[in-house]
């Protein structure tokens, strides 16, 4: 048997509703130490499934605590073998957590996801006779013009990225609390392939999800991009690897 962890929060009179299931369906349980507390549920020692349903479940245990206290959201997976352990790691890092419980306190997570085209590059006109070599024959000039074009399409994408964090993130300034931006490629596929997703994560106090949302659709009228909004969510993007486990 293993313990399968979903959140950590500030031990108080919470204790989840006889109705509330994790995965597998195993019923939610409390474990407590040191003024802290860890939503757990115990499951067959074997691999956990990583399907949609799996997630689905495991979110829905974390949501139902954030919908009534601050928490720190867990990773898919982490697991312990004895409740002993989860004491046991309440107590070592209990300072850790009870601190990023202070700056969580209060707030939900919003994202906006941005999905953009990297911009095209002017080549110079010696590009084709390279792209049309049919010996396999690169000399050292060649290859030194190839990564220019290369290194220039990338230097324009970053450029091009940031003006567009910085007109999505600038109208927020003052609601939010932090504030991240990670941006990857949309998809290997065919017609994707020059397309690119930035994500846009939103820090904000619990009261101001409406703010948010009002912004975000004076925002999105006109834009060419494709836009959407998400949230509010448990923070999961503000809570660190080494934070959570």
């Amino acid at each position: 048997m293993k313990y399968l962890m979903y959140c950590i929060f500030t031990e108080d009179s919470i204790e989840p509703h006889h109705s509330l299931a994790g995965v597998n369906r195993s019923p939610v349980r409390i474990v407590s130490c040191d003024g802290l507390a860890a939503a757990v549920s115990v499951i067959p020692q074997k691999e956990i499934p990583r399907d949609p349903s799996t997630g689905l479940d495991y979110h829905k245990v974390i949501q139902w605590f954030h919908e009534r206290t601050g928490v720190i959201p867990l990773r898919l997976g982490t697991c312990l073998g004895h409740e002993s352990d989860v004491v046991q790691l309440l107590h070592a890092h209990g300072e850790l957590y009870k601190s990023l419980l202070k700056e969580l306190n209060g707030c939900v997570e919003m994202a906006i996801r941005v999905i953009h085209n990297r911009p095209k590059t002017q080549e110079p006109a010696c590009m084709s006779s390279l792209i049309s070599r049919s010996d396999g024959t690169e000399s050292g000039t060649d290859y030194l013009i190839r990564r220019k074009v290369l290194f220039d399409a990338d230097e324009l994408a970053i450029s091009r990225n940031q003006e567009l964090v910085e007109r999505y993130h600038s109208p927020f300034l003052g609601l939010y609390v932090s504030f991240k931006a990670h941006t990857s490629k949309l998809s290997r596929l065919e017609r994707d392939r020059n397309s690119v997703l930035t994500s846009l994560y939103f820090l904000i106090p619990r009261q101001s999800a409406d703010s948010f949302r009002a912004i975000y659709g004076d925002l999105r009228t006109g834009l060419h991009e494709r836009i959407m909004l998400s949230g509010p969510w448990p923070p999961y993007n503000f809570v660190l690897p080494e934070d959570c486990s």
